[in-house]
């Protein structure tokens, strides 16, 4: 009888764990060719406020640091580029500054979360990579997520390239507020990293 009190309390406990998890894996995938780890790394965070824009790029930048990645937040690294700036003169600016990589997150909607995952693999959706997206994060974009959740894609491209070579895709739940969710999602994030290999040891 002991053991099986102890059995379902933990059980219990392993469900109660489950119920409070704020972000769900949909899928990662990693280009099994790219061996190398993160190195100097723009982070680009795509969001309809500048607020949370900023938010993303600080927090993610402050653990990719703790971890050893020479990492710095688009907003304050390249504070010259804005929505005008086309992709031939972001992709310039970000090579000069010595970038090897660049960390896209985006809110994405049920359309791409569909496509992305028919891929079974990492993807451009557009045909300049991750360039257009920085302009992208100067603009107010369309929302893509509702009162509870939304669906996040991060993936990182090398300079130069136009394709990715690591996403992860993944559903966070707003239970306070998006500044919450926001701090509760970057380290499940900078973990899957780590599990890819692309932290240095």
């Amino acid at each position: 009888m002991k053991q099986l009190r102890s059995l379902l309390f933990l059980f219990g406990c392993a469900i109660l764990v489950c119920s409070c998890a704020t972000t769900k894996t949909l899928d990662i995938w990693k280009d099994e060719q790219h061996t190398d780890t993160l190195k100097k790394t723009l982070i680009i965070a795509v969001a309809r406020q500048d607020h949370i824009r900023n938010q993303f790029e600080n927090v993610l930048t402050n653990h990719l640091t703790d971890r050893g990645v020479l990492a710095s937040p688009a907003h304050k690294a390249l504070p010259q580029l804005n929505k005008d700036t086309d992709p031939d003169t972001a992709r310039s600016l970000v090579k000069k500054s010595g970038f090897a990589n660049v960390l896209i997150l985006r809110s994405i909607d049920k359309s791409e979360v569909t496509n992305r995952q028919a891929k079974g693999k990492g993807y451009s959706t557009t045909s300049t990579g991750w360039h257009s997206y920085y302009t992208r994060s100067h603009m107010r974009v369309k929302r893509s997520y509702d009162t509870e959740f939304f669906t996040l894609d991060a993936s990182i491209y090398q300079i130069g390239e136009t394709d990715p070579f690591w996403s992860y895709l993944s559903r966070v739940r707003v239970e306070d507020s998006r500044q919450m969710a926001v701090n509760e999602f970057v380290p499940v994030l900078v973990e899957q990293l780590a599990d890819s290999d692309l932290l240095p040891r």
